[in-house]
């Protein structure tokens, strides 16, 4: 098993939106989505609105598919010095208190929204054109 690179935090938020390279951080793995910000069905703008940062939360959110994890796994450079992840139990404890219930709610509602702004437009777009011609 080769060892892999630890990079600490402080150069992972370096690799931001506005830098030459993106990293992510998802699960404890960093990844560079650089060159796969163009490929991602999800389009770039909710990779590059989570570089430099972990987006473990929402990829988790976001119900990825095992061909989008897999893919994931190709692009990682290293590891998030540092990471501890979360326990299994706490994960499973957490969703059984109503408490944490709506929390995990709101983070899976967050989630949505995100995604959610990428239909807005288009069907916004679309309705207007529609609404404008129907004028003419």
């Amino acid at each position: 098993m080769t060892k892999t690179r630890e990079i600490p935090e402080s150069e992972l938020s370096k690799h931001a939106e506005n830098d030459e390279t993106q990293w992510i951080s998802v699960y404890g793995k960093v990844a560079d989505v650089s060159e796969y910000l163009l490929e991602h069905p999800g389009g770039e703008d909710i990779l590059l609105e989570h570089a430099g940062t972990d987006a473990s939360e929402d990829f988790e959110n976001a119900g990825h598919s095992q061909d989008a994890i897999e893919k994931l796994d190709t692009l990682v450079i290293g590891s998030l010095k540092g990471y501890v992840a979360p326990k299994k139990s706490e994960k499973k404890k957490g969703s059984d208190s109503s408490d944490s219930s709506d929390s995990s709610d709101s983070s899976d509602t967050s989630g949505l929204l995100s995604y959610l702004k990428y239909l807005v437009v288009p069907v916004g777009l679309i309705v207007f054109a529609y609404l404008y011609n129907q004028t003419e």
